[in-house]
């Protein structure tokens, strides 16, 4: 991911322009689960917009990746203080303070912490005063001229860019001419053993499908180019053949919720799960029994019930981050298909939730 991607949430955050700063980074989790200013953004929007248990999460997750800079613990006093829990706040304020003993924004919410009663802190939530004590997003200035005189060079370089892309090719991926089928494998491609496989194949089916691989593998259809793949791993193959197969695997890359291609849908995975293991979906539905831990996100997936009137399947899965799912709204989970103990599993990549939308 580049960081042309921080840089446009900046300013939106900014802006404060806060559900578009979400929509923006929450599908990108696990791309940026190192960068503490990545969840900063998310935690403190989640903030402003009230959404609580969200901002708990990023934010915490902020302070951990960046243990040295006191910002992210402000914003949690900030939340905790919203949330009523004064001696949670203070314990962040005062941690804030040894790192930045004159932060002015520290030493207000300290002083308002002790002056005011419960009554009065609930007052100040009603009333949107509790605001004053959330983190600064900063400023966001445009400048028409400079804006104009962008506009025109990026539309110069674009006219320049597009001129020099007309006489090139189209992108080509890796070279696989390495994972070519000899005359022998070709002729004899069939297994002898005399083993128990879950496809048996003929001679014709097995070179057919080997060659779908590979063209579409070219064709940037990964999630087809897998089926093929599991066919000839799960079949009576040769040995050669499936190893073959096994390592064009390797150049298989991971898509994102715009890159992703040929989504099969939960129906034709379940007929035959074994085919479609390591392809990518994305599906939409709801979770439920959530497991949370510091690193981990574990649920079950209800997919299809995202219009609450049929649920498709129920897919276990688990997330590799500490990320937020408000469990009354639809989602959509981004992930790879597996199989463990013979059912369907999902392993996440990314989620896009929409806010208020249920």
């Amino acid at each position: 991911m580049e960081d042309t991607k921080l840089k446009k949430a900046d300013i939106l955050f900014r802006r404060k322009q806060f559900e578009n700063l979400i929509k923006e980074l929450e599908p990108f989790v696990m791309e940026y689960r190192q960068s503490a200013d990545f969840f900063y953004m998310l935690g403190v929007s989640n903030l402003y917009l009230g959404i609580l248990g969200a901002a708990e999460d990023y934010l915490t997750t902020a302070s951990r990746i960046d243990s040295d800079s006191p910002k992210s613990l402000i914003a949690l006093g900030a939340l905790f203080l919203r949330k009523g829990s004064t001696t949670e706040a203070i314990s962040c304020y005062l941690e804030a303070q040894e790192m930045d003993p004159q932060n002015a924004l520290v030493k207000k919410s300290l002083n308002f912490i002790r002056k005011s009663d419960m009554a009065t802190i609930s007052q100040a939530v009603d009333s949107g005063k509790i605001k004053e004590f959330y983190p600064s997003t900063g400023i966001y200035i445009p400048v028409q001229q400079i804006v104009l005189v962008a506009v025109a060079v990026f539309a110069i370089t674009g006219i320049i860019i597009a001129a020099v892309t007309m006489h090139k090719k189209a992108p080509k991926r890796a070279d696989l001419s390495n994972y070519t089928l000899t005359v022998n494998e070709k002729n004899n491609p069939v297994e002898t053993d005399g083993g128990t496989y879950r496809y048996i194949m003929t001679t014709t089916q097995i070179n057919d499908s080997y060659t779908k691989a590979i063209k579409y593998f070219q064709d940037f259809k990964d999630n087809q180019a897998q089926v093929e793949i599991n066919r000839i791993l799960n079949s009576n193959a040769s040995v050669s053949i499936k190893q073959k197969a096994w390592e064009i695997m390797n150049y298989i890359t991971e898509p994102g919720f715009d890159t992703i291609k040929d989504v099969y849908s939960y129906k034709k995975v379940e007929s035959d799960p074994y085919l479609y293991m390591d392809c990518w979906v994305v599906w939409s539905g709801r979770v439920s029994n959530v497991e949370k831990t510091e690193t981990t996100y574990n649920c079950e997936f209800l997919v299809g019930y995202d219009d609450m009137k049929n649920v498709d399947g129920i897919v276990p899965c688990s997330i590799p981050m500490p990320i937020s799912i408000d469990v009354e709204n639809p989602v959509q989970i981004l992930g790879k298909l597996t199989v463990k103990n013979n059912k369907l599993f999902l392993q996440g990549k990314s989620v896009y939730q929409p806010i208020g939308k249920k």
